[in-house]
């Protein structure tokens, strides 16, 4: 288990997610289609808009500040895509990451310019690795 967590910070919103009911004759008429609902809890999922900046933090549990790099004994926060819209595709695009602040690898930014499923990769060694799955949408 990774020994940090990931934060959607700027940029991003959450909307809520609701599946829509299965068809009659398929299972349990009226159930959600990929859901396991649990009683009281509001599924959501992570958002942005396509051709903006946003910010992912990575913070040790209970932390809520991103460490700087000289803590990390030489361990940083490093982040890669694991899927883009469009990724078997010659037309898939990889947004580059940015460090909005010197020495401090688990403040990351990136500009997902193309509307679609995105999931970043943060890992760390010796400390796991945690995905962050967003969509981007139409500005």
């Amino acid at each position: 288990m990774a020994t940090f967590r990931l934060i959607a910070s700027t940029g991003f919103t959450l909307a809520p997610w609701t599946d829509p009911a299965r068809a009659a004759g398929v299972g349990d008429p009226g159930a959600p289609t990929r859901i396991t609902t649990r009683a009281g809890v509001q599924h959501a999922r992570v958002r942005s808009v396509a051709g903006a900046e946003v910010d992912v933090l990575a913070l040790g549990w209970g932390s809520l500040v991103a460490p700087a790099d000289s803590e990390l004994d030489g361990r940083l926060y490093v982040p890669s895509w694991v899927e883009v819209p469009n990724m078997g595709l010659n037309t898939a695009q990889f947004p580059s990451f940015s460090r909005p602040s010197p020495g401090t690898s688990a403040w990351i930014r990136c500009k997902p310019m193309v509307v679609g499923h995105y999931v970043l990769e943060v890992r760390r060694a010796r400390e796991g690795n945690v995905l962050l799955h967003f969509d981007a949408e139409a500005p």
